[in-house]
C-alpha cells in the first residue's frame, strides 16, 4: 500500500475507443484502462484532463499535464516531449468521402478540400503524401474527428483524414464512405513533457513489456474489450474485425504500389522507401492480433509477435504453412491444409471459422480465422494475409453456460415429475374422499330411516339411538 498517492494529470481527447470521455463525464478507452491499472499498483491519484487534440498538445508543451495518451512520434513534437519505449497501438491514416464522390486514389484528391485533425499526425502524413504525388489540396483543420466526418457529410469538405480505428468505429454514423486510400501506419505511445516524469515512462514501459507477454493480461483484456466489438462484449467475430482486415489488406496494396512508384520515380528516395517498408513491417509485427502473411508455395513471409507469443512457437519453428499446421493441428492437420490451399484462389475476404490449435506447451486454444488476398510477389507467387482472434475464453464461457443450462433443465424435469406425482396422489385422494362422502350420506339416510339420529358434529362418527 502507498501511504501517499502521487497526483498525475493525464491528457485525453475524444478518440473513441482508444481514449475518450463518455456521456457521464468518465474517462474510458484502451489508454485509460492501462493508466488506471498501473495507477492502482503504483499509488497514483489520477486526474483526467479532457481537451481537443490540439489543446492537449499545447498542454503537454506548457507542462500543464504530466502524461499524454495516444500520441505518435513526430520531429516537431520532439522539441517538447519525451516518449515511452513500448508501443501501445498502431494506427493508419484513411480517407472518407461522400457516397457519390468519385474519389478512389490519391491523385483524385488534387484541388479538393480535405478536413484534417488540427495538429494530428495523420494530417501531417497526408500532407507528405500529397507532396510525394505532387498534388495540392485545400486543407481544413478541425478540432475533432467527428467534426471532420460532419464536414464531409454537410459538404463543407470533400474528404476527411481520420485514423483507421476511429473510421471503422464511427464511419457508419455519417453519410460518408471509406475510400481504398490507406497510408502511413504509425505507432502510438505515451508521452511526458520533455525532461520531466521520466520515471512515469519507465514504469509504464515496465508494465507494458510484461503485459505483452501474457495473453490474459490487462493489456490484452482491454484490447478485446474496446477493439473486439462495438455492441456486446462477447461475440464470435467482433463487427469491426472483418472491416479492419479489409483495411489492412487495402493498406498492403497501396503501400506496395506506392513503394514501387516511388522506387521508379527517383533513386534518391531509396532510404525513404526502406523506412516506409520498415514502418509497415513494424505495424504487422506489433499488431495486437495474430497476423500471418504467407505465399502459395507455403512460405511464411511475415508474422506478428502476438502470434508467436500466444502459441509459444518462434518464427524459426514455423517457417512454412506446412510446419505451422503440423505443430498446431497434429494428426488433424489435413482439413486445415485443404482450407489454406483454397485461400490462394480467393478474390475477397473470407471467414474460415473457428479452429482448435495446440500451443508449444500443449495447451489447447481456439482461434477464429479470417483471410484476404494480397497482390502477388514479383515472382508471381500469390499472397494471403490471415488474421486470427483468440476466442478461447468465449468458448469456455459458452461451454459452462451449456453445462449450467443442461443442469437447470434436468432440475426442472425432476421437479416436474415430482409435481405430477404429487398431483396424481392428490387426485386419487379427492376421488376416495368423494366416494367416502357418498357412503356417509347413505349411512345417514339409513340411520334416519331406522329412527336413529346421527351426531351432526361428527359426520363420520357413530350415531346414537333416538329417545323413545
Amino acid at each position: 500500500m502507498h501511504s501517499e498517492q502521487r497526483p498525475i494529470r493525464v491528457g485525453i481527447f475524444q478518440n473513441e475507443p482508444i481514449v475518450f470521455q463518455d456521456e457521464s463525464g468518465v474517462a474510458q478507452g484502451l489508454y485509460v484502462d492501462l493508466v488506471n491499472a498501473i495507477g492502482k499498483e503504483e499509488g497514483w491519484n489520477i486526474e483526467y484532463v479532457l481537451d481537443s487534440w490540439d489543446g492537449c498538445l499545447k498542454r503537454l508543451e506548457a507542462r500543464d499535464i504530466d502524461l499524454m495518451t495516444c500520441i505518435a512520434y513526430a520531429a516537431e513534437r520532439d522539441a517538447f516531449a519525451d516518449w515511452s519505449r513500448e508501443v501501445v497501438w498502431t494506427l493508419w491514416g484513411v480517407i472518407f468521402v461522400r457516397p457519390e464522390s468519385g474519389i478512389e486514389n490519391v491523385p483524385s484528391l488534387a484541388g479538393k478540400r480535405v478536413a484534417i485533425l488540427k495538429g494530428g499526425i495523420n494530417g501531417l502524413n497526408f500532407l507528405e503524401l500529397c507532396s510525394e504525388f505532387d498534388i495540392s489540396c485545400d486543407i481544413l483543420p478541425l478540432s475533432a474527428y467527428h467534426a471532420q466526418l460532419k464536414a464531409v457529410e454537410s459538404g463543407e469538405a470533400e474528404a476527411a483524414v481520420v485514423n483507421s480505428v476511429f473510421g471503422t468505429m464511427h464511419g457508419a454514423e455519417y453519410q460518408v464512405r471509406q475510400t481504398p486510400i490507406v497510408f502511413s501506419p504509425v505507432s502510438a505511445f505515451f508521452a511526458v513533457p520533455e525532461g520531466t516524469n521520466g520515471d512515469l515512462l519507465k514504469t509504464i514501459d515496465h508494465y507494458l513489456s510484461r503485459w505483452k507477454q501474457d495473453g490474459d493480461s490487462v493489456y490484452y483484456r482491454s484490447l478485446r474489450r474496446w477493439l473486439s466489438s462495438t455492441t456486446e462484449r462477447i461475440r464470435v467475430i467482433p463487427g469491426w474485425i472483418p472491416v479492419a482486415l479489409s483495411v489492412l489488406a487495402s493498406g498492403l496494396l497501396v503501400l506496395l504500389l506506392w513503394t514501387r512508384l516511388l522506387g521508379r520515380a527517383v533513386n534518391d528516395r531509396t532510404a525513404e522507401l526502406q523506412e516506409s517498408e520498415s514502418r509497415f513491417r513494424h505495424a504487422v509485427t506489433e499488431s495486437p492480433f495474430p497476423i500471418m502473411i504467407h505465399a502459395e508455395d507455403g512460405e511464411v513471409l511475415m508474422i506478428s509477435d502476438v502470434w508467436t507469443t500466444l502459441t509459444g512457437y518462434t518464427t524459426d519453428d514455423i517457417p512454412t504453412v506446412a510446419e505451422w499446421t503440423r505443430r498446431a493441428y497434429g494428426e488433424d492437420k489435413q482439413p486445415a491444409q485443404d482450407t489454406i490451399r483454397k485461400l490462394y484462389a480467393i478474390d475477397s475476404r473470407v471467414d474460415e471459422g473457428d479452429r482448435t490449435i495446440a500451443t508449444r506447451s500443449g495447451e489447447r486454444i481456439v482461434w477464429s480465422f479470417s483471410s484476404a488476398p494480397l497482390p502477388p510477389l514479383p515472382d508471381g507467387r500469390r499472397l494471403v494475409i490471415s488474421m486470427a482472434m483468440d476466442i478461447t475464453q468465449r468458448k469456455q464461457v459458452e461451454e459452462e453456460l451449456a453445462t449450467h443450462r443442461e443442469h437447470l433443465e434436468q432440475l426442472v424435469a425432476d421437479r416436474t415429475r415430482k409435481v405430477r406425482g404429487t398431483m396424481k396422489v392428490m387426485a386419487g385422494r379427492e376421488v376416495r374422499m368423494g366416494e367416502l362422502k357418498k357412503v356417509i350420506h347413505k349411512l345417514r339416510q339409513q340411520l334416519l330411516e331406522s329412527g336413529l339420529e346421527p351426531v351432526a358434529a361428527d359426520p363420520v362418527g357413530r350415531g346414537k339411538e333416538a329417545s323413545p
